[in-house]
């Protein structure tokens, strides 16, 4: 990327203090044809979202299919205003692989005609040494009255060593992705029968929340059933590369550590994707990969 400021590094965060600048954020979910998905949406601003390219439906290779009715349910956050809008416009990334889940972003763009009232910040690299990860899951309990129930999990590490094990596409695009094994239980009743990983990652570093990215898929090792596997690691796609992106489908800006980026710089690519090839399996690890809908 262009130059770039990251957060400094704070040693002493309360971590309680931390969950309450996470808390602030809104979070939200896909509503496909009028049921709740599986799909958490990493909120970029007001008037726009981001979510798993491989959430939505697609008529023949990446093209959406038009049949399918989407809006998305955003939380209250540090406001306390919940809303639901109807989906204006769809953008997936135009090298998003459905194989191998490399560049697995989708732009979704609601409330047209108001203002830009409020923007997320966005960390610039999945990479940084942070002092909390965040890994969270929205569910709607009730989808007409909003009552969300919000669950978190937090650690000091963005990935372990069985990650690049079991995810070649990781282990090339390690500034692209943050991995992790936490899942939650909590909202088995509403989405599955199983544990599940979270939706939506996000960093805290210097006393602020940053948001990084949507989860993407997991990677299970020697089997196919996500419930049953005990080795298993999920991949979330950072944001932070994909900003001039972001910033040319929308139109205006996208707020990434603290700075402003704009469309007519020349140094920000919007074109950037990761390194995606046909990764053999060399390591002596089966990994079948999975994601949720």
């Amino acid at each position: 990327m262009a130059a770039e400021r990251e957060p400094s590094k704070s040693q002493n965060l309360a971590t309680r203090n931390a969950f309450d600048l996470v808390h602030v954020l809104k979070g939200g979910i896909l509503i496909s044809n009028g049921k709740q998905t599986s799909c958490d949406l990493t909120v970029i601003d007001s008037k726009s979202s981001v979510v798993a390219a491989s959430c939505l439906k697609y008529s023949t290779g990446t093209t959406i299919d038009s049949s399918a009715n989407y809006q998305v349910y955003l939380s209250n956050g540090g406001d306390g205003g919940k809303a639901e809008f109807k989906v204006d416009k769809i953008t997936v990334h135009p090298k998003y692989n459905p194989s191998t889940f490399a560049n697995n972003i989708a732009v979704l763009q609601y409330n047209s005609n108001a203002k830009n009232s409020w923007q997320h910040l966005l960390a610039t690299s999945a990479s940084y040494e942070w002092d909390q990860l965040f890994f969270g899951r929205a569910v709607l309990a009730d989808m007409e009255k909003l009552d969300w129930m919000l669950y978190y999990s937090t650690t000091s590490s963005n990935h372990d060593g069985i990650c690049d094990k079991l995810s070649e596409l990781f282990a090339e695009n390690v500034d692209d992705m943050v991995c992790n094994g936490n899942t939650t239980g909590a909202a088995a009743n509403y989405l599955s029968d199983c544990k599940i990983p979270y939706g939506t990652a996000f960093g805290i570093a210097n006393n602020k929340a940053y948001v990084i990215g949507p989860y993407s898929h997991t990677a299970i090792n020697n089997g196919i059933n996500l419930c049953a596997s005990s080795m298993q690691r999920s991949y979330y796609t950072s944001l932070g590369n994909f900003a001039a992106f972001l910033s040319q489908t929308l139109g205006r800006d996208v707020l990434i550590s603290d700075e402003y980026f704009h469309t007519n710089v020349s140094a920000l690519n919007p074109d950037y994707t990761m390194i995606d090839r046909d990764f053999s399996d060399d390591n002596g690890l089966k990994a079948t990969i999975r994601n949720l809908k």
